[in-house]
């Protein structure tokens, strides 16, 4: 009799440890973290056109992201008297604050390369450039850089459109294609526009941008254009576009880019 009372007890212990597995395994399914997905809601207050933008880019439903990673080719010109030169480049941004990190290599004659990077990070912006990855030619930070990769940071929101959304840019409309953003970063703010067109597709982006000359830093017009759109990363995005300093001396298109990969996390 008191073997059996013990095996009874032992049974009735074995069946309350299990269902304590099992109510732990629900727990442990019920406590996992939903992914924040993107809604319309959540584009509420935003103008017009920039609202038709990320809906024509497929952003609704999927999950916010933080970072987000691009591999490009092109073209690139270092100056407005000298030729184009092959490129490939890498970059990285962060979406909480405007971070970014772009390393590039450019073939400017058989054999000869030229390789650097451009950084913005808590605001400051820091560029270098060295020929075969060895000889410094240029290391450029300072104001007019931090400008500069902020308006880049703010013009290259194209391609993770989701950024859109988050605090740190400001929307006023313009009119039913144009809207103004403002991107805020810790030590400055700047301004550009956007401009969409009827289907919501970007087509140009607008702002003045320091340009370093060979005798000054000055602020001139500086626009981004686009004319071809793909399928990257599940959205639907510019893949290929050309950006062009208006100076008084003409006009000076030193890149075009495109986009080849993009992995949003």
């Amino acid at each position: 009799m008191k073997t059996q009372k013990r095996m009874t007890l032992l049974i009735l212990i074995l069946v309350i440890l299990g269902a304590g597995h099992i109510i732990g395994a629900e727990m442990v399914v019920e406590n996992e973290a939903e992914p924040d997905l993107i809604t319309v809601e959540d584009m509420r207050g935003l103008p017009q056109p920039v609202i038709r933008h990320l809906k024509q880019a497929g952003v609704v439903g999927t999950p916010r992201i933080q970072t987000v990673y691009l591999e490009q080719t092109g073209l690139f010109k270092i100056a407005q008297d000298k030729p184009y030169s092959p490129l490939a480049a890498w970059q990285t941004y962060e979406l909480k604050e405007p971070t970014f990190l772009w390393k590039a290599k450019m073939k400017i004659a058989p054999l000869v390369s030229v390789r650097g990077f451009d950084k913005l990070e808590n605001g400051k912006g820091l560029l270098k450039m060295h020929l075969m990855g060895i000889i410094p030619l240029v290391s450029a930070e300072g104001e007019a850089v931090d400008q500069g990769d902020l308006m880049r940071y703010l013009s290259e929101t194209i391609w993770f459109p989701q950024v859109f959304l988050e605090e740190m840019i400001t929307w006023a409309p313009i009119d039913e294609n144009r809207a103004k953003a403002t991107l805020h970063a810790a030590n400055m703010d700047v301004s550009g526009i956007f401009e969409f067109d009827d289907a919501g597709k970007f087509a140009r982006f607008e702002a003045e941008r320091y340009f370093m000359g060979k005798d000054s830093t000055r602020l001139e017009e500086w626009i981004v254009m686009v004319d071809e759109y793909g399928e990257r990363g599940g959205l639907n995005i510019p893949t290929h576009g050309t950006v062009v300093w208006k100076l008084e001396e003409g006009d000076f298109e030193y890149i075009s880019i495109d986009v080849n990969k993009v992995i949003y996390e």
